[in-house]
């Protein structure tokens, strides 16, 4: 499932023991544990184990409804 897997990249990049706190409003940009790096880092994370180009388009990836639509979307 795309939602646990993104919960489960997200909370071990932000140092979160509860993946299941990365909600679908969980934001990427205007949360205190994520910065520009540890965002791209997720992408890039992502990108590897789902064989899905999505750093090109980070501008689109709010919150992670944003990042699981456009995943489910394209593949």
């Amino acid at each position: 499932m795309v939602i646990a897997f993104i919960q489960q990249t997200i909370a071990n990049r932000i140092g979160s023991e509860k993946p299941k706190e990365i909600n679908l409003d969980f934001s990427l940009i205007n949360d205190e544990r994520m910065n520009e790096n540890t965002f791209y880092t997720i992408l890039e994370d992502l990108e590897e184990e789902m064989d899905i180009e999505l750093v090109d388009y980070a501008w689109k990836f709010e919150t992670v409804k944003h990042l699981v639509d456009f995943i489910n979307k394209h593949t």
